[in-house]
């Protein structure tokens, strides 16, 4: 995996990812946001930008077993510090559970790497960027 630079910025007033991604939808294509905030873990937005569209197959190559995370890997307990993102539909369990008879609908599973992501903590009002180091200069 490429290496990765974390971008810690405090704003002042609140950052609306949902206008930069409806400004920008070719390059922000990609926004998961948490519409409670009951719950400490409940308080991120993430926006992803520049995925790169990679086989389904990459997710079998990937060790998904729980690493504990260093301090080198990160200072801050975020949610996201880099990979990929994939959107698996409910029909994709029939590829892991063949037995399994479900209807389908004619969505397909897709996988991005990610190469960057704005991360926007609404209880610390601070903007993270986790980013491949190659292009973080370019998105700070």
């Amino acid at each position: 995996m490429p290496s990765r630079v974390i971008q810690t910025r405090r704003v002042d007033q609140p950052i609306d990812l949902l206008c930069l991604a409806a400004a920008m939808p070719e390059r922000y294509t990609c926004l998961l946001s948490s519409v409670s905030s009951a719950n400490y873990q409940h308080r991120y937005d993430l926006l992803f930008t520049d995925l790169i569209s990679v086989e389904t197959s990459v997710l079998a190559e990937q060790d998904v077993s729980p690493q504990p995370y260093s301090q080198q890997h990160c200072d801050d307990d975020l949610p996201f510090i880099g990979g990929y993102l994939a959107f698996l539909p409910y029909e994709y369990a029939q590829t892991i559970e063949p037995t399994l008879e479900l209807p389908t609908n004619g969505l397909t599973a897709q996988v991005w790497q990610v190469t960057a992501t704005f991360i926007w903590d609404r209880q610390s009002q601070q903007l993270h960027l986790v980013a491949q180091a190659e292009i973080a200069d370019q998105l700070a």
